[in-house]
């Protein structure tokens, strides 16, 4: 790690020290709102407020909407709901229809992904000693993508990183009996498996290890990663571009890419869901329910570094804005 990147994570880990409990144990929110047009506001325990775009809703939350206005907000399962009279967010308006429940997938492939947290105790203090033990213990080096996912693609692009940019590495593709399918040496911090390889199998597990030389010190990573059956793939596939029809251009790309990101989390396409909202968070830095929504799927695929630095960025704009957690 750089030293301004170091300087970095620890000003941002002393920010969030100093937010105290603004972001300490947050309950997981019911909804979160995608878009706004006209005077809406939201209630909740006899307090009332705006509501807008990035804002987390509870249950039980009364949604008050004025003449010509209305909302779209998404529940935790994926539904939408356009609200346009006001409405009270309980667990039968955010329920599904069967049709809808039908197209969900449960996840569990991966509940039990290993996190490179694991040696320190997985807690948040964890964590950032985790931070400092990388650079201050021993290099490092990670398996950055495909990552404790699943994956639509046959022909994947493969990403890593290194306490050391432009550290050599060789990584190796096995499929799941272990046997070596493809190898690469790569400076790059990415590698494309060749489009004229036999494609991977839909329904295997494939893992990947990585070889690497850091700080002239031979370092060791390994993930793994499902690629999905081909019948879900493409169910998966048409109802993006459903989402992408439904909610086309610039004014939308906000509800557009949360919609996404959560129907690929759902399906455990972790790697997918994390592009959406990264590009999410390229356009709209200061969604606050983005950052956290980003480090929670960067936990469940192990990948503690990520999750912190997400975690730690939400806790920033917290104490600097309304969180959106609280009333």
């Amino acid at each position: 790690m750089n030293r301004l990147m170091k300087t970095t994570l620890l000003a941002l880990a002393a920010l969030a020290l100093a937010c105290g409990p603004a972001m300490a144990g947050p309950r997981k929110p019911a909804a979160l709102v995608l878009k706004v047009t006209g005077d809406v506001t939201v209630q909740r325990d006899g307090k009332q407020k705006t509501l807008v775009k990035g804002m987390a809703l509870q249950w039980n939350d009364r949604v008050i909407v004025g003449k010509s206005a209305g909302a779209l907000v998404l529940f935790r399962n994926g539904k939408q709901l356009q609200i346009q009279k006001t409405t009270n967010i309980t667990p039968e308006a955010g329920a599904m229809d069967p049709a809808q429940q039908a197209q969900q997938q449960p996840g569990s492939a991966f509940s039990g992904a290993p996190s490179d947290l694991d040696m320190y105790g997985g807690s948040a203090a964890g964590t950032r000693n985790y931070l400092g033990a990388l650079d201050e213990i021993a290099p490092w080096a990670l398996v950055t993508a495909p990552r404790n996912t699943r994956i639509l693609d046959t022909h994947p692009a493969f990403a890593w990183s290194a306490s050391q940019p432009g550290a050599t590495a060789i990584m190796v593709l096995r499929d799941e009996n272990g046997f070596e399918i493809w190898a690469t040496g790569t400076a790059q911090s990415q590698a494309q498996y060749p489009p004229g390889a036999p494609p991977l199998t839909h329904g295997n597990a494939y893992s990947v290890t990585l070889t690497a030389v850091v700080d002239g010190r031979t370092v060791n990573a390994e993930t793994q990663f499902l690629v999905m059956q081909k019948d879900r793939a493409d169910e998966i596939r048409a109802q993006a571009r459903k989402v992408e029809t439904d909610l086309p251009g610039p004014e939308n790309a906000f509800a557009r890419r949360m919609i996404l990101s959560g129907l690929y989390a759902r399906n455990e396409l972790y790697m997918d869901a994390i592009g959406e909202l990264e590009q999410a968070l390229r356009e709209e830095p200061d969604q606050i329910m983005a950052w956290l929504e980003l480090a929670d799927l960067h936990h469940v695929t192990g990948n503690a570094r990520a999750s912190e630095y997400a975690q730690l960025k939400a806790s920033v704009l917290a104490a600097e804005q309304d969180n959106p957690l609280d009333f």
